[in-house]
């Protein structure tokens, strides 16, 4: 998101920093709201045209995963003290990397490759760089018993077909 006054036509033009330097790609306006516009950052641009211009392909990295966050009611719904940290799986789609992993609904992640989670937040950052064919390491809880299993990061484009 911007501040920086983007005008009707301007989509797919540089963003640029004080030093002329592109940090984005402008993709939209808000009309309903004054100077609020969207961009693509540049290291995210730039990584999309190396994927076309190499493989002719977008790679991104997928797990089959659908997430939620242990707010307050789900904490008492599950008995979840406040203390524990953690995802929660909702739902794993049928043959993707998570199903492939063994992970079931309502298993609570804690960490991946050591580093705890604690929102599904904290997951996209943790999985955000890894490349499809990546081996992470999840620690979870099922049924108050910690485990861990090794998760092949799956490949979004591949993995991934419309009905």
């Amino acid at each position: 998101q911007t501040d920086a006054a983007i005008n009707p036509g301007n989509s797919g033009g540089p963003l640029l920093n004080l030093g002329g330097e592109v940090i984005g790609i402008n993709t939209a306006i808000r009309y309903d709201a004054q100077n609020i516009g969207f961009a693509i950052p540049v290291d995210v641009a730039r990584d999309v045209a190396e994927g076309l211009l190499a493989h002719h392909s977008i790679s991104r990295p997928y797990l089959g995963i659908y997430m939620r966050d242990l707010d307050p009611k789900v904490r008492e719904a599950l008995s979840i003290p406040k203390d524990v940290q953690g995802v929660l799986v909702r739902k794993v789609a049928a043959g993707g990397p998570s199903n492939r992993a063994k992970l079931a609904p309502g298993d609570l992640i804690h960490k991946v490759n050591g580093i705890p989670v604690a929102s599904s937040k904290d997951m996209r950052e943790a999985i955000k760089a890894r490349k499809p064919g990546d081996t992470l390491k999840i620690t979870f809880t099922r049924r108050g018993t910690v485990s861990e299993t090794d998760l092949t990061v799956g490949d979004y484009s591949k993995e991934v077909t419309e009905d």
